[in-house]
């Protein structure tokens, strides 16, 4: 069965990321190195320093609009052929775990990739709207199951919040 779903293309992502830390790294080290040069040598430094400083805010919302814009230029939508066999849902060899979200009425699907981890999936789909209704029909055919979701407990006072709980975030959108 195709299905239109929405993916995350992280190579897009992580490279849009590392851009601007470098960015900003860079922008971090010209500011030190000019106020350690105000401090022992004066004259242009301390101008450098001054336009540097006055410039950080500036910088910091330009970081934040292309995040943004990078964010949401790294979702797209690509067809995807699914198969069922053995009362399970397939792609490209690899069996899929299906989880639907009642709330934003949206079908998640992936792999569970390394260490039974959904967070190192290899795959993740958010499938909606009407391919939702078709994928619906077409696992309830074949009588695949919804499962809940798998979080690994968190350490901590504040375990309910987990690394991977965040990492799974990433592959969504809705």
């Amino acid at each position: 069965m195709k299905v239109t779903a929405e993916v995350r293309d992280i190579k897009k992502l992580n490279s849009m990321t590392t851009g601007i830390i470098v960015t900003f790294a860079v922008y971090l080290l010209l500011t030190v190195g000019s106020i350690i040069g105000a401090a022992y040598l004066k004259g242009i430094f301390m101008v450098f320093a001054l336009l540097f400083i006055v410039l950080l805010i500036p910088l910091i919302i330009i970081l934040f609009v292309v995040a943004s814009k990078g964010y949401n230029n790294s979702w797209m939508t690509d067809e995807f052929e699914l198969y069922a066999q053995n009362n399970s849902l397939y792609y490209s060899g690899k069996k899929l775990h299906v989880n639907y979200n009642e709330l934003t009425d949206v079908i998640y699907v992936h792999d569970l990739g390394d260490y039974d981890n959904p967070s190192k999936a290899s795959v993740y789909l958010t499938v909606f709207d009407e391919d939702k209704d078709r994928l619906m029909d077409y696992i309830r055919e074949n009588g695949i199951r919804f499962e809940e979701e798998r979080v690994v407990p968190g350490r901590g006072k504040y375990g309910v919040i987990t690394s991977m709980d965040l990492s799974i975030n990433r592959y969504r959108r809705r």
